[in-house]
């Protein structure tokens, strides 16, 4: 019975129907079993912490803990798409002890304060698929917060570009490929979150006016630095992804209605940094589908954003 289970599974897999795990019942158990496990112990000490009536800073000192040594684990293993779910169940079983979500914060921080280049690369991509694919960020201020943090990140380097312009042909290098990383990330949660954004006006939330404002400063001021096609996608990626990502920049005022026109002397030289920036990436070592491969699950169903959120086609063009 078993051996003819495994091979309806693959049957239908072949003939392209809806993804399914060739991990026997018994075995997603064990499995989710194990993530449960794993983020226990992950955040036993914070729970101590709050067990014992500790003060806010002794609190947020564990939490921090706990993250930096989430992110070791990622940093040793980039491409493996478990070690960055089980950072995410452990971040967000912090909501369950009264934490809101202090702990997403703390890690898109750590995740964006990274001064190795070597690291800088993977944690903006993760950091691109928690605001695109958690279900805590189909907030609109939370997802507002999000973008206006990455987009002052990119500012930054761009800035720290113009003044070190006496520095190394390597260091330029390994600059404009994590500039190049951080305008995909923007443009991929954009992209992912386009439903959302395309609801939010000021007259729709007075509680966002303040927040809603300062994103639209940072997209006018993103605007004028990087208002060409080739910052935003590279050759390798299917026309109608480039087509979304374009139709969305144009709806939030960044890219201008006549882009697909203007002439783009740099097309070549962003073209190879997108290249290095996008090398490794994979469809099956994406967040989503280590979170499918667990199975039908009632306690991890609301971690990730329902499919059905999204407006557009579940595709991450980060991953090329």
């Amino acid at each position: 019975e078993c051996t003819d289970e495994i091979e309806t599974i693959y049957s239908n897999r072949e003939q392209k129907e809806t993804p399914k795990t060739a991990l026997l019942l018994d075995a997603a158990i064990l499995r989710r079993d194990l993530y449960k496990l794993l983020v226990s112990v992950d955040s036993v000490n914070v729970r101590k912490c709050i067990a014992t009536n500790s003060n806010g800073k002794d609190v947020q000192d564990t939490i921090t803990q706990m993250v930096f040594s989430l992110l070791r684990r990622i940093n040793s293993h980039p491409n493996a798409p478990s070690m960055r779910l089980s950072t995410i169940m452990a971040v967000d079983c912090l909501r369950e002890i009264e934490l809101s979500d202090t702990g997403y914060q703390m890690l898109l921080d750590h995740l964006l304060s990274s001064t190795q280049s070597s690291s800088k690369a993977i944690y903006v991509k993760f950091y691109a698929e928690i605001v695109s694919e958690c279900n805590v960020y189909a907030s609109p201020s939370r997802l507002l917060q999000a973008l206006v943090r990455l987009m002052r990140e990119t500012l930054y380097i761009k800035k720290t570009e113009k003044a070190c312009e006496q520095d190394s042909q390597d260091y330029k290098a390994e600059s404009k490929a994590v500039e190049k990383t951080l305008l995909q990330a923007i443009s991929q949660i954009m992209v992912r979150r386009s439903n959302i954004l395309r609801s939010l006006n000021i007259e729709a939330g007075r509680n966002l006016s303040k927040l809603y404002s300062s994103y639209k400063l940072m997209i006018r001021r993103i605007s004028t630095v990087y208002d060409k096609v080739s910052c935003w996608t590279h050759p390798d990626v299917r026309n109608y992804s480039q087509e979304q990502v374009v139709s969305v920049l144009q709806a939030e005022g960044i890219l201008s209605l006549f882009c697909w026109d203007e002439t783009d002397d740099e097309q070549s030289e962003t073209s190879v940094h997108s290249l290095q920036a996008l090398e490794g990436s994979h469809p099956l070592l994406s967040l989503r589908a280590a979170h499918d491969r667990l199975g039908p699950c009632l306690g991890f169903d609301k971690l990730l954003s329902h499919s059905s959120s999204y407006v557009m086609k579940a595709e991450s063009f980060l991953e090329g």
